[in-house]
């Protein structure tokens, strides 16, 4: 049952950090893929061939206001972002970090804050998975709703689409 429920046409990946450059680099290579998510993702390690060409998929990029010290990521993802052909969206939100965007901090209360950036409260986790499922229901199942609001409507963001 659960072969035939599933929908080899329209395929999503994400992934977090390195997983979300797997992810992009994926979709660039893979043309299976019909969505890409990518969870405060590094870009640094993803190939130029890559950057400068973007996808023609949809996209998405969620995750911190700034990467400390690492500006070329920022730099990659801005590049990527004004090549890939398809609907873009790049989320930044204030005062996160790079593991809010892991499974880490939301395991309990202590690992928030240890992990956590200021803006994370408890139900972030929740309304991450909202955000992610509403992207992949919208680019893959055509059921279309302001998932965006979730994280906009809850969090300071910065949030640029084309």
């Amino acid at each position: 049952p659960l072969y035939n429920s599933i929908n080899f046409n329209k395929i999503g990946v994400f992934g977090m950090s390195t997983g979300g450059s797997t992810a992009v680099t994926s979709s660039w290579n893979d043309t299976r893929i019909s969505a890409c998510l990518n969870l405060d993702g590094w870009f640094v390690p993803i190939v130029d061939d890559i950057i400068n060409t973007g996808i023609k998929i949809p996209f998405c990029y969620i995750g911190q206001k700034e990467w400390e010290n690492i500006p070329l990521n920022y730099q990659k993802l801005n590049t990527f972002y004004k090549n890939c052909e398809s609907d873009a969206y790049i989320l930044k939100i204030n005062e996160t970090t790079h593991f809010d965007f892991s499974d880490s901090p939301h395991f309990s209360k202590i690992g928030r804050k240890i992990a956590s950036g200021k803006n994370v409260d408890e139900k972030f986790a929740e309304r991450i998975g909202i955000f992610i499922v509403g992207f992949f229901d919208e680019y893959l199942k055509n059921n279309q709703y302001n998932w965006t609001n979730i994280i906009v409507d809850n969090y300071e963001t910065q949030v640029q689409f084309k």
